[in-house]
């Protein structure tokens, strides 16, 4: 796919899992909990099930603290904003970078390096 097409493709990915689990799953859980932050983890642990096994040479560790971690800081966008949209474009930004930049120069040890030591 070519950059055009990824750069499209992703904002779509992006806004279907943040509408989905912010929007939707989030937005239930605090109204049926009452408490900000045990939803906020809820949801992360939610978020991260479907992103644990996207692995491609990265443990499963890494792949569980990373999308967890996203998972906080994204439902606390969407809480401070009350938007989808500043999760949605971090979101969007993050997949397309690392499919464009790292995927494709074969860098795979960078992110895990990277993912590793900032996160």
């Amino acid at each position: 796919m070519n950059h055009k097409g990824k750069f499209i493709f992703y904002f779509f990915v992006s806004f279907i899992e943040e509408v989905i689990f912010r929007g939707i799953i989030f937005g239930l859980l605090l109204q049926k909990c009452k408490n900000k932050y045990l939803s906020c983890v809820i949801a992360a642990l939610i978020f991260t099930l479907p992103h644990i096994f996207n692995t491609d040479n990265i443990s499963v560790l890494v792949m569980f603290i990373f999308p967890f971690l996203y998972g906080i800081f994204a439902n606390e966008m969407f809480y401070t904003t009350k938007s989808i949209w500043m999760p949605t474009g971090f979101h969007w930004l993050w997949n397309y970078t690392i499919t464009s930049l790292f995927l494709v120069t074969g860098t795979q040890s960078f992110i895990y390096v990277h993912i590793t030591a900032v996160h």
